[in-house]
């Protein structure tokens, strides 16, 4: 990534802003999960940037999706989640889904397959998913381990699609719990519950990063 990497972020007007950010490098600039993406500048899905913090409690058998927005055409080409504690064995499986009606994911674009928590550090997927300007979901699909501590991002401020968090919450989404989905994402969201950073323990919402 280049050392100064741009930002389109989703201001409270709606409207896409550009911004630039210094990349920290180093162990410090590590966040998750994070795409990768050609051709544009960049988006978040949250009003506000984020900063990665490690998951305190244990995400086994629990599958998390957060709706993102893209101001226009992209295509994912990584994505990358940050291991604080390993476990061998342990696995989160990515993808995307398409916007349901209201305030729900609908069906599953793609499985995109999984990243190894069996050693700490940036693990990488790499993938090419094309996207058409919009709103989606991401999803991350934890394996039964109770050990491994995935990245998460600390967040403050409020979702898309009109979906407001309670006081002193910071994000927002859906959960299915005691179901392992890491071999493969279900397709759809069926029996989630909503779901925000006190039921998910604020794991990774989308952050897409595009080149420069």
């Amino acid at each position: 990534m280049d050392a100064a990497a741009h930002y389109v972020v989703v201001d409270t007007d709606n409207e896409p802003k550009r911004i630039t950010k210094a990349n920290g490098g180093g162990g410090g600039g590590s966040t998750a999960p994070m795409f990768r993406v050609k051709g544009l500048a960049g988006v978040a899905p949250w009003w506000a940037a984020p900063g990665r913090n490690t998951l305190g409690s244990s995400s086994a058998n629990k599958t998390f999706w957060w709706p993102f927005f893209l101001p226009e055409d992209a295509t994912i080409t990584e994505m990358v989640n940050y291991v604080n504690t390993a476990e061998a064995g342990s696995l989160l499986r990515f993808g995307v889904y398409n916007a349901g009606l209201a305030t729900n994911p609908g069906t599953r674009y793609t499985d995109a397959g999984t990243v190894s928590g069996a050693a700490t550090g940036m693990q990488t997927l790499a993938t090419s998913i094309a996207l058409t300007a919009g709103n989606w979901w991401l999803c991350a699909a934890a394996s039964d381990h109770a050990t491994v501590r995935w990245s998460r991002f600390a967040l403050t401020g409020y979702p898309p699609l009109g979906q407001g968090v309670s006081s002193n919450r910071s994000n927002w989404g859906r959960i299915l719990s005691s179901v392992d989905n890491s071999a493969a994402l279900p397709a759809t969201d069926t029996s989630t519950a909503t779901a925000d950073n006190v039921e998910m323990g604020s794991l990774p919402s989308a952050w897409l990063t595009f080149a420069a």
